[in-house]
């Protein structure tokens, strides 16, 4: 981003960068205090664990960077399926999650929200109908 572009087009960055700064920081102290009730404590193991940022990555990827929905999506997803895998699989899950990210960076680089459902619809439904007419 261009901050004197910006500012011929009559927008303040400095305004624009505080806002967003501004906007962020309630972001994260709204989560921090979402965990906090969850958690009951804070300390920085819990914090600065890795699995935060991998969790993040992961819900992105999988839901779709590119869009609003998809992120909505990941985490909806990701949240069942990790809380599912963590009491069923305790010390599988993380390997799991860990090639649901490879397998989703390989095969769904936009993530769910963005795969061409129409298309796959398209090509499930013409093998069907291809199959239909071979038995006739």
């Amino acid at each position: 981003m261009d901050e004197e572009r910006a500012a011929t087009m009559g927008v303040n960055p400095m305004r624009v960068k505080l806002l967003g700064f501004c906007l962020s920081a309630w972001f994260a102290g709204a989560l921090g205090a979402a965990m906090a009730v969850r958690w009951t404590y804070i300390d920085p193991h819990t914090v600065f664990n890795p699995f935060i940022v991998f969790q993040t990555v992961l819900i992105s990827m999988v839901g779709g960077p590119l869009t609003v929905a998809g992120p909505l999506i990941g985490a909806l997803g990701f949240s069942l399926l990790s809380e599912y895998l963590r009491l069923s699989l305790p010390y599988l899950y993380l390997i799991i999650l860990g090639v649901l990210l490879i397998v989703s960076v390989l095969y769904l680089p936009d993530g769910i929200a963005g795969y061409d459902w129409k298309r796959l619809w398209r090509r499930l439904t013409g093998r069907k109908k291809a199959a239909e007419q071979t038995h006739e």
